[in-house]
């Protein structure tokens, strides 16, 4: 009898039980610190230094410019746009606080208001480059109808010569997929759990583990890169596509890294 086809016993099962309940419970792993490479998260002014990254702050919702490796990524600093009948608010300046929460995070806060809408994003940078942003949006005067929302990611074309994404339905291309960027740039139909686009050196990557709190009717040009323009290519993630009336905070999370 092949081992996969074979039946566990209770007994078996209830050690294994155990020794992941130790493994849980223990404090292998959690050691604190940074570990060589890695270095100690640094904060200067508006500018967030870790490992060979810096993500740099100008009264911002998003960093104004992510630099890797000593090479910008950013054509100008990502933006929301909604939707609201036949106007258009885009979220771009914002306030900003910085907290260096310890040597392995940096905490940031950044608040932008536009119309009867206020939107909150938290950051949280840890020290490998990967920010975790929890997004929170409002109404300023209560109650708001809302028609759509989109996060642009504005990215420099020669530093989104090569492209990566990923799809947890599918490991295998089209729906998981490598190679150089066409010039017509892509539009995916389906969600795709990380996107990263960069050269040889150096990249970003959006991510997100799924589509919670999502607004949208369906996946059509959930996620497009737009062609070259004036330098720069638009990543544009829709995130709401469908009219509903904003009664309490509308969360969301997903992420971010320059790699």
């Amino acid at each position: 009898e092949k081992a996969y086809q074979r039946r566990w016993s209770a007994a078996e099962i209830g050690a294994e039980w155990l020794q992941m309940e130790e493994w849980i419970k223990g404090e292998a792993g959690r050691g604190k610190g940074v570990m060589s490479p890695w270095t100690p998260m640094e904060v200067k002014g508006q500018e967030i230094h870790c490992w060979g990254r810096i993500y740099r702050y100008t009264n911002t919702l998003f960093p104004v410019q992510v630099t890797s490796l000593g090479e910008e990524h950013f054509s100008e600093a990502p933006y929301f746009l909604l939707r609201q009948g036949t106007k258009t608010h885009k979220f771009q300046d914002a306030s900003v606080e910085i907290e260096r929460v310890s040597d392995e995070l940096v905490r940031v806060k950044t608040r932008s208001v536009s119309g009867p809408f206020v939107l909150k994003l938290e950051k949280e940078y840890e020290f490998d480059g990967m920010g975790k942003v929890k997004f929170s949006l409002s109404g300023t005067k209560g109650p708001v109808e809302i028609d759509a929302l989109e996060l642009v990611l504005p990215l420099k074309a020669a530093k989104s010569a090569m492209f990566h994404y990923i799809a947890s339905y599918g490991g295998y291309p089209p729906d998981t997929d490598v190679g150089a960027v066409a010039q017509a740039g892509f539009v995916l139909d389906k969600f795709h759990e990380l996107i990263w686009l960069g050269d040889m050196r150096s990249g970003f990557c959006w991510f997100a583990e799924n589509m919670e709190n999502w607004r949208i009717t369906d996946e059509k040009a959930i996620q497009v890169l737009e062609p070259e323009k004036n330098g720069a290519r638009l990543l544009r993630i829709k995130l709401g596509d469908r009219q509903f009336l904003l009664k309490d905070e509308w969360k969301l999370v997903f992420g971010m890294q320059a790699t």
